[in-house]
């Protein structure tokens, strides 16, 4: 995906978007990426440049560490 220039229109958008939420939810940042036709990471990005505080993907479980179990692998001691 191409991510969209960020001009003063679209940040307007963005800003209107977001509005008084704070800290910005993931949930705000992923509508308003679909919204603005962008990537959420962009939105966040943009976001924190302005100011703004916006709730890390991980905190919200958008990143989970998964660790596998391997018999005869997976030793202890």
């Amino acid at each position: 995906m191409a991510v969209p220039k960020w001009n003063d229109e679209r940040t307007t958008q963005l800003t209107g978007y977001v509005g008084n939420e704070s800290p910005v939810s993931q949930a705000t940042v992923a509508a308003a990426a679909e919204e603005l036709e962008t990537s959420s990471r962009s939105i966040s990005s943009k976001l924190r440049k302005m100011g703004f505080e916006v709730e890390l993907a991980s905190a919200a479980g958008g990143l989970r560490v998964v660790k596998l179990f391997r018999p005869g692998r997976n030793r202890i001691g």
